[in-house]
């Protein structure tokens, strides 16, 4: 609410969310938060601590049911003193289920209704719970330390997004909006958010979809890019929120890291605050001791005693991006691509153990430019002068001249402002693809990347892949395919073409490979066919070839692996930029059919086509995929996920690729 460099200041005061009076007779059930042991445990013992509030000394009894098979797991009699009562009750599942991210196995929850009956009255709580095992491992190895999640014994490689409150005034996000953005959340293959710390304590329902679809949650507490005060009353505030916090969301399965803060750490130790402040050295040692306690002292010690099985991280990061032992130990939020104006290409130099933040940003898709500017005109220029209205939509002070500089740098830039809009959101997409897939390609070093933003609080040019509508911009789409659980990526060092394969599964995969070099008219140079077992969890380089003597401007080199005759992931390689490369007309064609899948959207390009751009402005809905490259003589099936008519889908269909823009 007191704006960042992606949303804008609006000071709002007063009580925002529900407010209820509880009436109760002799007793009421708080809260009930469930511990597990260690899921190796046979059979598995679970520990149910219930609060209960009591206003007189009473006698009562504890039943606990399993909710799916009606069977009692546990019961107690209590004796109950006037104000809290704290009860403990042992149970056991005999064969547990575990839960698992999504991708690696099923989500299995666990719901158990608790009764509290005396004296004629009754109260009941209902409880849901996952059993699984969390660990953050952080060890030191022969680079540094490791930093990555373990889950039920599983390492796990990490693929998510930085997640922000959905709205400037949090009352307008419904359940149906938390629906449309884990369903969008799934759909680009992520298995983790990290709710950062300048937000809120996202809603129960957030926490929910996440337990449901298999999303984990690095949960920061809310504190963000300040130093924080130390008095007594201001230090028992925080103790009581984070009590809270950590008790309404320690059952949930999906939180797998609490994480003091965001980037405090990285600020006092380097962004000049102590100088700017013009602080003492006494005054230095009373604001950092402050800082200890909340970070090192109160929240760790709040983690451990109400949700021991869960780690802590005090800071994120605990190295700023500027010094080199952040690319050896713990998280890294790398922000030498946009604000240090590097190359794209240090995505591929710039490797952490865990990228937990990096990012660039794009322009919002043209319907949402409209819902907030009105109407624009097909041939108004970008720079001369400069839209006032979408300007206003841009908080970062340099965001529009970095957009304009690194555009530059790899593509033609067009003058009609759609096509802007549209290689605004390709220069972002493919950017952040260095970043995407090279973190992939470097694990076991590399073991998570989390990326700045996931959405956005309100119509604006950001970082985000996802708009504030919901709308797919070309980065959630590139997303969606640099996260594919089964993934192939070719790159090019030192004179040679490598291409690497992942599989997230845990279980080998059988699938079939194809290599193709041929010029942008679909001449064929190399080609390549095998048949291919990939290990479970693996990441391995499958194929390499000299890519030295080759006509750099009309060559792509692609690799594809395929199971069945399905595609299940391409790499398209270029040995130029963009505005040097001969693009001719692709001659993109399409038909549109319809059979019990849905409108199927049959794409053709007779020549190479760069970042073929589907379009269906003013229908609700979007597509199985987009801005997707597109070889000679190539046909791509493309469902369209919405309500429309085949009819009005194809009066309101338009198709373009990157050529197009040059005319």
């Amino acid at each position: 609410h007191f704006g960042w460099d992606w949303g804008p200041e609006f000071v709002t005061c007063g009580i925002w969310k529900p407010v209820h009076l509880d009436a109760w007779d002799a007793f009421r059930i708080e809260k009930v938060h469930i511990q597990h042991g260690s899921i190796d445990e046979v059979p598995l013992k679970v520990i149910h601590h219930m609060t209960v509030v009591s206003d007189r000394e009473q006698s009562a009894r504890v039943q606990v049911f399993d909710e799916d098979s009606g069977e009692r797991v546990a019961f107690k009699n209590v004796d109950l003193i006037p104000g809290k009562n704290e009860i403990f009750l042992e149970a056991v599942i005999e064969d547990r289920k575990l839960w698992w991210p999504v991708s690696l196995g099923d989500q299995n929850m666990y719901t158990w209704r608790t009764k509290l009956v005396g004296g004629g009255i009754l109260d009941e709580y209902l409880s849901s719970f996952g059993v699984r095992e969390i660990k953050l491992i952080h060890e030191p190895d022969e680079y540094g330390e490791s930093f990555y999640f373990s889950v039920n014994g599983l390492p796990v490689f990490m693929k998510g997004a930085n997640y922000v409150p959905q709205d400037n005034f949090l009352t307008r996000v419904d359940t149906a909006r938390y629906k449309q953005l884990i369903e969008s959340v799934v759909d680009a293959n992520m298995n983790m958010l990290r709710v950062w710390g300048g937000g809120f304590y996202e809603n129960d329902i957030f926490y929910e979809l996440c337990d449901k679809n298999g999303i984990l949650v690095w949960q920061d507490f809310m504190f963000a890019c300040n130093m924080y005060p130390g008095g007594d009353a201001f230090l028992e505030n925080v103790r009581q929120e984070a009590i809270d916090n950590v008790s309404r969301l320690s059952n949930h399965p999906c939180i797998a890291l609490w994480c003091g803060n965001n980037e405090i750490d990285e600020g006092w130790h380097n962004w000049g605050w102590q100088k700017s402040l013009a602080y003492s050295f006494e005054d230095s040692a009373k604001v950092w001791n402050d800082y200890l306690n909340v970070f090192h002292d109160i929240l760790p010690n709040v983690v451990e005693a109400i949700d021991p099985g869960t780690a802590y991280w005090p800071s994120s990061p605990m190295t700023g991006w500027g010094r080199d032992e952040a690319y050896t130990r713990g998280d890294v939020h790398y922000w030498g691509v946009w604000w240090g104006e590097e190359p794209f290409s240090m995505y591929r130099g710039k490797v952490g153990r865990f990228a937990s933040e990096y990012g660039f940003q794009g322009i919002p898709p043209m319907e949402t430019i409209e819902a907030f500017g009105g109407a624009t005109h097909p041939t108004s220029n970008i720079q001369h002068p400069k839209p006032d209205v979408l300007e206003a939509h841009q908080k970062h002070p340099r965001g529009t001249e970095l957009i304009q500089k690194y555009m530059e740098r790899e593509y033609i830039v067009p003058e009609n402002f759609e096509d802007y809009v549209y290689i605004s959101q390709v220069l972002q997409a493919e950017g952040m693809g260095e970043a995407f897939y090279t973190h992939r390609i470097a694990q076991p070093y590399c073991m998570g990347t989390l990326y700045w933003q996931l959405n956005d609080c309100w119509p604006v040019t950001s970082w985000a892949g996802l708009d504030y509508y919901g709308r797919w911009k070309a980065l959630h789409y590139h997303v969606k395919r640099a996260y594919s659980p089964i993934m192939v990526r070719a790159i090019e060092k030192d004179g040679d073409i490598f291409v690497f394969a992942l599989n997230d599964h845990p279980s080998g995969q059988e699938v079939e490979m194809k290599i193709e070099v041929m010029d942008f008219d679909g001449k064929p140079v190399v080609q390549k066919e095998e048949s291919l077992e990939f290990p479970p969890q693996s990441n391995q380089m499958i194929f390499s070839i000299p890519s030295h003597g080759k006509d750099s401007k009309n060559v792509v080199f692609i690799a594809r692996l395929f199971r069945n005759g399905e595609e299940l992931s391409n790499s398209f390689l270029y040995f130029v930029p963009d505005k040097e490369m001969q693009l001719k007309d692709p001659g993109v064609t399409f038909e549109i059919s319809e059979d019990t899948s849905g409108i199927m959207i049959s794409v053709h390009a007779g020549k190479l086509a760069r970042q073929v751009f589907l379009e269906a402005r003013g229908l609700e809905g979007r597509f199985s995929d987009n801005f997707f490259d597109m070889a000679a003589g190539e046909t791509r099936e493309i469902l369209f996920l919405g309500d429309a008519g085949m009819k009005e889908l194809k009066n309101r269909l338009k198709i373009k690729s990157i050529y197009d823009t040059y005319n």
